[in-house]
């Protein structure tokens, strides 16, 4: 199990976007992620739902 921690949502944005995996506008204002989810039904605040 790997040890929690946190990110920025802005350094998620640079890494994808330097990867080329962004179109579009970046949001004006930056978050705390805590956490990734890929169900809907397992969000918690501070998650990012992909």
């Amino acid at each position: 199990m790997s040890t929690p921690r946190e990110v920025s949502l802005r350094a998620i944005i640079d890494r994808l976007d330097d990867a080329g995996l962004l179109e579009g506008q970046q949001p004006a204002i930056d978050l705390t992620v805590r956490g990734i989810a890929d169900d809907s039904r397992r969000v918690e605040p501070g998650n990012v739902f992909c």
